[in-house]
Parts: structure tokens; sequence; C-alpha cells
């Protein structure tokens, strides 16, 4: 995310390569090329293009591709933001952005949820709703993720304006992020802690896929060691 023109030129080159291709390796490098630079917002006008030629070579191969309806799905919410902005449909716009820095997230554009999540909070601003707790929370992770040293207060502070407004949906979310990059950094309690409190939390709301995905972090964990007899 920060280097769009080269990700863009680099987009633009593996598209190249496949020109000469089979038409199934052809149209998912189109789906693909669409769908990165749609999403760098490197080059929207060129992405959507190539997604529309790759739509219309899966049409006549009859051939579903992922990439394509993911494309698509980004070009249909970007779109939303901008027509929700136009019509000074501030809470619309707001969960658009919302949904688009939590894509952004899971894609590891770090750069991007920052952005997205200060136009959330401008937004909510414009609501009259001065605070922005999961949007404030992604941010953190975002910075968490690439080692920034402040990071961890302030998903602290996140998670605790979560729990207050009882938003168990987005806090379930959260703290699976955050015990995922706990795990990952050999930190086990922590890792722990925050996955127990997902499943709770995810549970009480029926989010399956973030109670799968704590009992997934709760099995990765390592088994504590035998006492001896």
């Amino acid at each position: 995310a920060g280097d769009a023109p080269g990700a863009r030129e680099a987009t633009l080159a593996a598209e190249r390569h496949t020109r000469r291709a089979d038409d199934l390796t052809r149209c998912r490098q189109l789906a693909n090329s669409g769908r990165c630079l749609v999403d760098l917002e490197a080059d929207g006008e060129r992405g959507r293009a190539l997604l529309d030629e790759a739509a219309a070579l899966a049409a006549e191969l009859q051939l579903p591709v992922m990439e394509l309806d993911w494309g698509r799905g980004l070009v249909a919410q970007a779109r939303a933001v901008t027509l929700a902005h136009g019509a000074a449909d501030a809470w619309r716009e707001y969960e658009c952005r919302l949904a688009l820095a939590t894509v952004e997230y899971e894609l590891g554009q770090a750069d991007e949820v920052l952005r997205h999540a200060a136009a959330v909070a401008d937004a909510a601003r414009r609501m009259g709703e001065p605070q922005v707790p999961f949007a404030d929370a992604l941010a953190a992770l975002a910075r968490l993720r690439r080692g920034e040293a402040e990071a961890g207060a302030a998903l602290q502070a996140g998670l605790q304006a979560l729990r207050e407004r009882d938003d168990k949906a987005h806090l379930a979310y959260v703290l699976n992020e955050a015990a995922a990059l706990a795990l990952a950094a050999g930190d086990a309690d922590a890792a722990a802690a925050r996955a127990g409190e997902a499943l709770a939390a995810a549970d009480a709301v029926r989010r399956p896929t973030q109670v799968a995905r704590a009992r997934a972090t709760l099995a990765a964990l390592p088994a504590p060691p035998r006492r001896p007899a």
C-alpha cells in the first residue's frame, strides 16, 4: 500500500505476461490484476476494465473465479461510499467505509486501513458521534501488526471502548485478531485470554465465524507442561 505506483506496474506486468497463455490462466490473471488495481486504488479505471474482460472470458468458459467476485465487490463498495458521500448520507458512508477498512485490514494493507479509519471518524463526526471504537481498534491492530510501539495501548483503549458500548460482535472480531497476533508473537497467555473473551462475546451474539476462529486459536495454543508425578 505504501508503493502504489510500483504495485500498479507489477500488477500490469503480470497481466501482460499472460496475454499468450491459455484461456483459463488468462482469465484468472485478468481477474487478479483487476482486483489488485481496484484494491490498491492505483488505477481504478484500468482495474474495472480488466475485471470486465475477465467476466466476459469467465462466462465463455463457464468458470467460477473468486478473484472476479472479490474485485466486483470492492468496486461496488467503493461506489457505495462515493454515492453515500455525494448524497450526504453520513450513516451509510460510515458503514461502507468501516467495511472497506475491515477488508483492507484482512488484506494486510495497513496504510489503507488508517486512511479508511480516518474517513470513518470524519463520517461519524458528521453524525454527531465523537467516537468510533471499532475503527480505532482496527487502526491499532494495523499499527500493532507492523510493530509500532504505542499500538498496544491504543488497542487496549479500543477494546475497552467496545466493551463499554457492549458491542460484542465487533469486540469478538478485534479480540480474535489480537489473539492471532499474540499467538504469532509467541505470547500464548495473551492469545488464550483474547481468544477466550472473543469466544464468550461471539457466542453471546451468535457469530459462528468468530466462534470458530476463537476455538481455532485456543486449539492452536501449546499444551501446558506436564507436572511431574
